[in-house]
């Protein structure tokens, strides 16, 4: 299923503006369609527990969050 930058930045919270920078620079995997920029619902799940790291006390964090 195809999603929204809106709904990727909510999923992760941050700003849609970040998912569309990350989209630009740190290769999250994303396709235009008429212009928007759509996701992959799959392909945000695999690229977010790539980049999963364990910060101690068993919490995780998002390396492209730091």
């Amino acid at each position: 299923m195809l999603i929204t930058t809106a709904d990727a930045a909510k999923r992760l919270g941050v700003n849609r503006r970040t998912v569309i920078l990350w989209i630009q620079s740190r290769g999250l995997p994303a396709y235009r369609l008429s212009g928007i920029w759509r996701i992959e619902d799959q392909e945000l799940e695999d690229w977010i527990k790539k980049r999963k790291v364990n910060v101690g006390r068993g919490k995780e964090y998002i390396e492209c969050l730091k």
